[in-house]
């Protein structure tokens, strides 16, 4: 082994770890891990700068698929040369076929780490992370190159300028490079689906050859749900179920999460995942331009022309009761008029008139009445009797029957 390559024979855990790589890097300690290799601080040694060294696991390197994705991440990516896009420094390759890639060192956390730290972002917030992931998006796609596998995890959040959103895109191991710029052919072949899962666009999960960059616009839609719900759009623990969900299944409402971003918004994310790729938005960069003015949309509401909806109405399944109950139930009517009481003098008066005018008398003023209540339907007159001038007048009115025995009682007296 060349003296400049050389691994500590002290370390039984990690045998990377206080390497020197070809005598120029150093490498101090392990970051993270992944399918296809280890991620570890470095230390550029001539420089005295700290770097992060892409190592590929060894039994990859015998993988002629695997090595031919290391490499063009490294093309790639030094390609496209954006802020936006993380740095590549170098690419090297040891004497045992492992291969080795020297990044910019960044300090922070991925967008996965970001959710589940603190859930759900502002609307704000989340545009601002997107715009960025968009500009870098885009500067890819100007130079030909098709990321494919956008998600959360290859969203590096760090700080720049006091700005502890500024966004670095990772890891273009799986891109599309349009015209081999490796000198190989970098299509994916018919069948055959590389990317996450979760994030792919339908023909992405199909395996199809005629993956373009609007591939990216949907994943950058999926990331964009997720910040905004804390959910994927599909989601099984079966791998085919999931792919049919998202080749065949609408996307759900972002409503059915939360209420209070901005219908353009909705409906923005709704096109990003839109089945057919032609009914995506047209560009990455028309979707950075329908963000542009939501980044303040928390301090300013008003711009965004959008107000708090009311809650989602929740399913049948899921109803619950939002109030106390209160029993007996209350009853808001107003309590029922106590009918007035008819005096005693005039509940008599009127007796007295009812039995004056009984059905086969003949008073004027009940005839008059009876005649009229099929004519008009005005209020029928209360019957009244005649009334008597004087107390001796109404003693000279009295019954026949009462006449008769005072006759024969004045008869009898004579005789």
């Amino acid at each position: 082994m060349d003296e400049r390559q050389t691994r500590p024979a002290t370390s039984a855990k990690d045998p990377w770890i206080g390497a020197t790589l070809d005598g120029r890097y150093r490498v101090l300690r392990k970051i993270a891990e992944g399918g296809m290799g280890a991620v570890y601080e470095g230390e550029q040694i001539a420089l005295q700068r700290r770097v992060a060294i892409k190592v590929l696991h060894a039994h990859l390197a015998r993988d002629a698929d695997i090595v031919v994705r290391f490499r063009r991440e490294a093309l790639a990516t030094t390609q496209i040369g954006h802020p936006h896009i993380v740095e590549v420094l170098d690419l090297g390759e040891m004497d045992d076929g492992s291969l080795f890639m020297v990044l910019e060192l960044l300090e922070g956390r991925d967008l996965a780490r970001v959710l589940k730290d603190e859930g759900p972002l502002s609307v704000a917030r989340a545009a601002k992370i997107v715009v960025q992931v968009c500009e870098g998006v885009a500067a890819a796609h100007a130079k030909g190159i098709v990321h494919r596998d956008l998600k959360p995890e290859n969203v590096f959040l760090t700080t720049r300028e006091g700005d502890s959103d500024f966004v670095k895109v990772l890891d273009f191991g799986v891109s599309k490079i349009r015209d081999a710029i490796d000198g190989a052919d970098a299509r994916t072949r018919t069948g055959t689906a590389l990317g996450t899962p979760y994030y792919m666009a339908p023909e992405q999960a199909q395996g199809k050859r005629d993956v373009d960059h609007r591939a990216d616009v949907y994943a950058v839609g999926v990331i964009l749900f997720r910040i905004l719900t804390g959910h994927h759009p599909f989601d099984d623990t079966s791998y085919p179920m999931l792919v049919l969900k998202i080749c065949t299944e609408p996307a759900p409402r972002i409503a059915e999460w939360r209420t209070d971003v901005p219908r353009e918004l909705v409906a923005l994310v709704e096109r990003m995942l839109a089945k057919e790729p032609n009914d995506r938005p047209a560009s990455i960069t028309s979707v950075r331009d329908a963000l542009l003015p939501l980044r303040a949309s928390d301090a300013a509401p008003a711009l965004t022309g959008a107000a708090p909806r009311p809650p989602a109405r929740p399913r049948c399944s899921s109803r619950a009761i939002t109030r106390p109950l209160r029993w007996p139930p209350p009853n808001d009517a107003p309590p029922p008029k106590k009918r007035k009481k008819t005096p005693p003098r005039r509940a008599a008066s009127q007796a007295a008139r009812a039995r004056r005018c009984s059905p086969g008398s003949r008073c004027s003023a009940c005839s008059r009445s009876r005649s009229s209540r099929t004519r008009s339907p005005v209020a029928i007159p209360r019957c009244r009797a005649t009334p008597i001038r004087s107390r001796s007048r109404r003693r000279a009115i009295r019954s026949p029957a009462r006449s008769r025995r005072a006759a024969e009682t004045a008869a009898d007296g004579r005789g």
